[in-house]
């Protein structure tokens, strides 16, 4: 059994800046020069039909934000015989909390715009969950093992903008949210001789999906034909956005 305690600070830590907008549906926001100057001078060719109706920006990385990360991770391991077997515990468990401590003005360039957005404070600070309990158990009798895992992840959740897609062309940030969700994986085996082994398993096993993208968020996406409207589930779900993952496998050892 294992407890490790950490507190981590971290002094201009290189962190992306976020989506910083040159103009957004053809409008042009604060600071709109300066972006499309940085643009160009990148090298890129700018459509004219962009220009006239659609959106630019640029993302960056910066030194610009000192964090503190407390946290605590926990492992236990107990292999325990019995009558009908063999089996090994574990439990593993780590929490973690990252705090922003100070964030670098925006530079008078970009008319006001923030250099960090939301979503990018968002994703140092909640996006992943503070809490994972793995729960773990290979069972093996005979010639047959069994593993089950049940993994816990806390909630988690994320600014995302509607990038201007609304009457005012201003980004409105919408906090996608996911809850505290568990997770199966299970496999069984078959040892059938001396280096030949038959599995079968599931990762996911109950298929189990985040929430969904917030609904306002989304009907903004439709309603400006934003390609953004195609996104269903959050892209910073803790378990992926891709259901159960089941497979068959055979090994050979020689």
């Amino acid at each position: 059994m294992t407890l490790d305690i950490y507190d981590i600070e971290v002094r201009n830590r290189i962190v992306g800046t976020g989506n910083i907008n040159g103009q957004l549906n053809g409008v042009p926001v604060p600071g709109a020069g300066n972006i499309t100057a940085a643009l160009i001078a990148s090298g890129l060719t700018l459509d004219p039909a962009v220009v006239a109706t659609g959106s630019t920006g640029i993302n960056l990385f910066a030194n610009g934000i000192n964090t503190r990360t407390k946290g605590a991770d926990f492992v236990l391991n107990s292999p325990q015989d019995y009558l009908w077997g063999h089996v090994d515990w574990s439990i593993g468990a780590t929490w973690n909390e990252t705090t922003i401590s100070h964030i670098i003005a925006s530079p008078a360039q970009l008319g006001g715009q923030p250099l960090f957005d939301a979503t990018a404070l968002s994703d140092l600070t909640t996006a992943s969950p503070k809490l994972v309990v793995n729960l773990g158990m290979a069972w093996t009798m005979s010639a047959f093992p069994v593993t089950v895992h049940e993994i816990i992840y806390g909630p988690s959740t994320e600014w995302q903008s509607d990038v201007g897609d609304n009457a005012a062309s201003l980004p409105i940030y919408y906090n996608n949210r996911i809850g505290t969700i568990p997770i199966t994986n299970l496999e069984l085996g078959m040892q059938a001789w001396k280096g030949l082994k038959f599995s079968v398993g599931a990762t996911n096993l109950f298929n189990r999906y985040p929430e969904k993208v917030d609904g306002t968020l989304t009907q903004h996406w439709f309603s400006y034909d934003d390609n953004a409207g195609v996104q269903k589930y959050p892209g910073f779900s803790p378990f992926g956005i891709d259901g159960g993952f089941y497979y068959g496998r055979v090994s050979l050892k020689f």
